[in-house]
């Protein structure tokens, strides 16, 4: 398989290349068979729409519609790019304009795949959001481990939308963040911090503060948990690449790809509540609201959260 620095190029790539090769032949490693260019395309092709109508390539064995062709250094271009792909596992009901993934193709320019659950779910204007690091090589293998278990709970997620966006990422913010979680609020605090739809808050009055900034610690903290679990028994494994982040917002769960960061969620507006009840609404990516009530802009970092649920000590590690 192509090195992870080496792997630029996606199905598209080589079916621009073998247009350009059209009366060349190429050989499969596997059988000996020889294929015409035009006959490679319209192989691959066909293995991309399987993998959009919701059908796993990989799961039939030697019928699988791209043979092994070999480029120079020995690499399975052709089987191996494909492989990369995770199109199957975005295809379903859930994620919005799914039928808009395939590059080249969006109308939007999405970077992102969204899953929305069945039900709203009461989401915060900030908490903790998880991430499952990948490589892009590794990401079809990272992606069924993952996204299963996240559509059977119904967690509002996000997944990187092709292998071509996810290597042009590659020495951006955006490097390695494959799959965002954006855990809901816990069940004991959902009627309590939100009001009308917004997340609640109150000037100068840090206990209030806390129990609402901390309003999806439970459940972040079991989906890390269960993530552990399903990830140590797969073929990704729970070890793997990890993310940066910028001025260490980012906190890695242990040696492994999870990580966790405090930030704004979504869709979500918050309230601030004075003492003589006057309003401050705070809109989408407007800012975070601090334990004495203040709205900052940036994202709580370390020793700027609750002493007891700082990053570092959120999942006890």
């Amino acid at each position: 398989m192509s090195s992870r620095s080496d792997l630029t190029t996606t199905w598209q790539d080589h079916v621009r290349y073998l247009e350009n090769e059209d009366g060349e032949t190429f050989e499969s490693a596997a059988s000996g068979t020889e294929y015409e260019s035009s006959q490679l395309v319209d192989r691959l092709k066909s293995e991309v729409d399987m993998m959009v109508d919701g059908e796993n390539p990989s799961a039939n064995g030697n019928t699988r519609p791209v043979p092994r062709i070999a480029d120079s250094e020995g690499n399975y271009v052709l089987r191996d790019v494909v492989d990369q792909e995770w199109y199957d596992l975005i295809a379903g009901d859930g994620y919005e304009d799914a039928e808009q993934f395939v590059p080249f193709e969006s109308t939007h320019g999405d970077t992102f795949v969204q899953y929305s659950p069945e039900e709203s779910s009461p989401s915060p204007h900030q908490g903790w959001k998880v991430r499952v690091a990948s490589y892009a090589d590794e990401a079809r293998d990272v992606a069924e481990a993952v996204l299963p278990y996240l559509q059977e709970h119904d967690i509002s997620h996000k997944v990187m939308q092709d292998v071509q966006i996810f290597n042009n990422n590659e020495g951006t913010r955006q490097e390695g963040k494959f799959i965002t979680i954006y855990p809901e609020i816990d069940e004991d605090r959902q009627d309590v911090v939100m009001e009308n739809g917004m997340q609640l808050f109150k000037r100068e009055d840090p206990g209030w503060n806390s129990f609402s900034i901390n309003s999806n610690t439970k459940n972040a903290r079991q989906i890390v948990e269960d993530l552990e679990d399903e990830l140590e028994g797969s073929v990704a494994g729970l070890e793997g690449r990890t993310i940066d982040g910028k001025n260490g917002e980012e906190k890695q769960y242990g040696n492994t790809r999870i990580h966790f960061r405090y930030a704004h969620h979504f869709n979500t507006p918050a309230v601030i509540i004075d003492e003589s009840g006057g309003l401050e609404q705070v809109g989408d990516h407007e800012g975070l609201v601090n334990k004495d009530g203040e709205l900052v802009e940036g994202s709580y970092i370390g020793d700027q959260v609750d002493e007891a649920t700082r990053p570092d000590r959120f999942l006890e590690l």
